[in-house]
């Protein structure tokens, strides 16, 4: 019987993906209106005309499919293809305002993949040298692209799991994805704008312009990193600055949810999270291993200041950084290629494979520890977050880390054969695949373009949890192989 699931399989249905992607493309139309306007503002003619042509475009094809007629439940399977359809299609559109900046097609695509998927590597060299209107797009394709990864997240969980609590979700999430996933968009929009504007308004504070304020915001709270400046963080006005983004890098790093629960709960029970507790002791911990790894190399006082910073940037997945992680001892490099590989929160911009799943197999691990320990009459069920850990949790642990895994491992491959020394390789790939962009010096432009195209795939594959493009890969998604008995 198992064995005849897949077959009988509903396929995705084409019509709900045209109508829905034709909606996607009316929001993404609208949304491009703001760095159009911003280009126009900054007079940049070719800029502002390229991005009326995508404008255009975008909103014709919406008009189009949202007229399609087509039933308004959308199935777990389709919102995955739906995901995974928006974060390929919008980089190809997007990259072509960008090539006005003087960007051949292969970086202008590399910049918008990694703005959509908030990652953060760039192959742009001198930014200094680059319209203005430029480094804002690719600040609002990050933030964008954060909010997406958050309003979208509650569609890939499963009902009545742990991870599906700790998103908030309602037990009937699945019967309604749609609907849950515009509710879920509603809660999160308000804290997420307050949190950017916040940050701005810190930064503005500290002594930023105006321009920097907002970009690195932007770039901030969606755990982005796209610097205005090719110093990335030292090439802001001072430590004050600095530390204002890493801790709005955390910020962003944590679910928006519980930012809800913290002013409904108040804080004692909002630091009850096992979430919020996980990246609070990450965090430090891998801070003081970091800087205590960096103290040979920098000394004390800069070993501390640029550790810490970049622990933080690497365990929220940032990718912001006060010095160039090239420069810092291989035990601080290795220590952060740990940090980005677990990443943040479930529920947040952050990517990584998530502190949530590795809590989940943790105490899968205590499990097996204890029931060797105890009679064969005892019983002893893992909990976490006062929910008992349920098979699916364990399922999507194992699968995702796997899955993280063997796509680092793969790509990591990849560079090697190319001629990359071997540990440079696995951080570059590492943080592409987690959605990081601290960058140990691989990425430049000269990287040849088929490695360029690798980290793209990684940012990918990161960026949706590798699921999702699986499934538009599996030819029983798409064709109905059997008939119903």
């Amino acid at each position: 019987m198992a064995g005849d699931v897949a077959p009988l399989a509903d396929p995705l249905r084409a019509r709900v993906l045209a109508r829905y992607l034709g909606q996607l493309a009316l929001v993404v139309a609208g949304l491009t209106c703001v760095p159009a306007a911003v280009a126009w503002r900054l007079g940049s003619p070719e800029a502002t005309g390229r991005y009326a042509v995508v404008i255009g475009g975008l909103a014709a094809l919406g008009v189009l499919g949202s007229r399609v007629a087509a039933p308004t439940r959308v199935r777990r399977h389709e919102a995955m293809a739906l995901v995974a359809l928006s974060f390929l299609l919008t980089p190809l559109v997007l990259s072509f305002p960008l090539m006005s900046a003087g960007l051949t097609f292969e970086d202008a695509l590399f910049e918008a993949v990694s703005g959509i998927t908030t990652t953060g590597l760039s192959t742009v060299s001198d930014l200094s040298g680059r319209p203005a209107g430029f480094l804002f797009a690719r600040a609002w394709m990050q933030w964008v692209g954060g909010l997406g990864v958050v309003v979208l997240s509650i569609a890939l969980v499963v009902r009545s799991s742990v991870l599906a609590s700790r998103l908030g979700a309602a037990e009937n999430v699945e019967d309604d994805l749609v609907g849950g996933m515009r509710a879920h968009a509603r809660r999160v929009l308000a804290t997420y704008v307050l949190l950017t504007a916040a940050c701005a308004v810190a930064l503005w504070l500290a002594g930023e312009a105006p321009f920097t304020a907002v970009a690195s915001a932007l770039a901030a709270v969606s755990t982005g990193g796209f610097a205005v400046h090719d110093a990335s963080l030292a090439g802001l006005n001072g430590w004050p600055a600095r530390v204002v983004v890493i801790v709005f890098c955390l910020a962003g790093s944590m679910s928006m949810v519980w930012y809800r629960r913290l002013l409904r709960d108040g804080p004692r029970e909002a630091l009850r999270d096992p979430q919020a507790r996980a990246l609070a002791g990450a965090v430090l911990l891998t801070a003081v291993a970091v800087s205590l790894a960096s103290v040979p190399a920098l000394g004390w006082g800069d070993g501390f200041a640029h550790g810490s910073l970049t622990a933080a940037s690497a365990q929220s997945t940032a990718g912001f950084a006060s010095v160039p992680p090239a420069t810092l001892p291989a035990a601080a490099r290795v220590i952060a290629l740990v940090a980005m590989f677990v990443g943040g929160g479930v529920g947040s911009t952050a990517g990584g494979v998530k502190l949530m799943r590795v809590l989940v197999l943790i105490q899968m691990l205590r499990a097996t520890l204890v029931r060797a320990s105890i009679s064969e009459h005892q019983v002893y069920e893992p909990r976490l977050a006062g929910r008992r850990i349920q098979p699916e949790d364990v399922r999507d642990a194992t699968t995702v880390v796997g899955l993280f895994a063997l796509v680092v491992v793969l790509s990591w491959l990849a560079f090697v054969v190319a001629g990359v020394d071997a540990w440079p390789a696995a951080f570059e790939v590492v943080s592409a695949t987690a959605t990081v962009g601290l960058s140990a010096g691989v990425t430049s432009p000269e990287l040849p373009t088929a490695l360029k195209l690798v980290l793209c795939a990684d940012m990918w594959l990161g960026r949706l949890e590798v699921l999702p493009l699986l499934l538009l890969l599996y030819p029983r998604a798409w064709i109905r192989l059997g008939s119903r008995r």
